[in-house]
């Protein structure tokens, strides 16, 4: 009922067929679709900042001592599913002309895509992996479907590339281990508050992050560098600086944005996108993400 290409979901090709306008079939179609039972859950997860699964459904504390094989290691069911009924309520919001309504969608399934690869176990992160690229399929049908394929190709080209943490960040200490040594009293305090920065451009590889801004821990640990680390305005001053930029909230220099160069022009298209500055400090904060454009 719906045409699309051979590596595209059958919701993509939904999408771009709703775009020109539905038969009574194809919407009744959709919507048996979209009309999944877990939709609400579905969208809190998405706007969640994780989501301890295990914990919902292990009986704490334990009665007795849990054999590892007893452990559950894919609770998640359904999961896919769910996003597919998700991506066709998309199709019907474009067919309706609820563009910004459908773009809430697609993000969605990209933020639920990154809360199951952040998962404990090797199938829940291929699970989120499959989930991250049909969400990204999702939201680049949208801009296509309302005009805007240019926009598709540079947003989702640079949201595919900082969807590879692993190989952005690679020697970099991962942030629980960062954290342990801005805590640690007994170091200096110059080490512990920059921290921050391999902290801050963490943030640089996480599509959540670039398409919603900072999560709460991340302003945690500006929080705890601005109030417990900075003694002095000055010092608070630069705390908040980088958090307004990492934030997208500042404008980088003139000289920066005003270069002419491709990695000072593409960063300031995706930003035309999605609002704020994001992409545009994370080209001049750090320097990994600069090499990507």
């Amino acid at each position: 009922m719906f045409p699309k290409a051979a590596h595209e979901e059958w919701t993509d090709g939904a999408i771009l067929a709703a775009a020109k306008g539905l038969s009574p079939e194809q919407r009744a179609l959709l919507q048996r679709a979209a009309a999944h039972p877990a939709r609400d859950e579905f969208a809190r997860l998405a706007h969640a900042k994780e989501a301890d699964v295990y914990g919902a459904i292990l009986k704490l504390p334990l009665t007795a001592p849990l054999h590892p094989t007893e452990y559950p290691n894919r609770v998640i069911a359904g999961i896919e599913s769910a996003v597919e009924s998700r991506a066709a309520q998309v199709a019907l919001d474009v067919a309706d002309h609820k563009l910004a309504a459908a773009e809430q969608g697609a993000r969605e399934i990209i933020a639920v895509a990154s809360i199951v690869i952040d998962m404990p176990f090797s199938v829940n992160v291929l699970t989120g992996h499959n989930l991250l690229q049909r969400g990204l399929r999702t939201l680049e049908s949208v801009y296509i479907a309302s005009g805007r394929e240019r926009d598709a190709r540079i947003l989702l080209d640079s949201l595919s590339t900082a969807s590879r943490r692993a190989d952005w960040f690679v020697g970099t200490p991962p942030a629980f281990r960062l954290r342990r040594i801005m805590h640690d009293r007994a170091l200096a305090r110059g080490i512990r508050i920059e921290t921050l920065i391999p902290l801050l451009s963490q943030t640089c590889a996480d599509p959540r992050q670039l398409l919603f801004g900072m999560d709460d821990d991340t302003r945690r640990d500006l929080a705890y560098a601005r109030d417990s680390l900075a003694r002095f305005p000055s010092e608070r001053l630069w705390v908040e600086s980088l958090g307004q930029m990492m934030d997208g909230t500042v404008t980088p220099p003139a000289d920066f944005r005003g270069g002419g160069t491709g990695m000072a022009t593409l960063p300031g298209m995706i930003d035309g996108i999605v609002g704020g500055h994001r992409f545009e400090n994370c080209v001049l904060f750090s320097p990994v993400f600069a090499q990507r454009f």
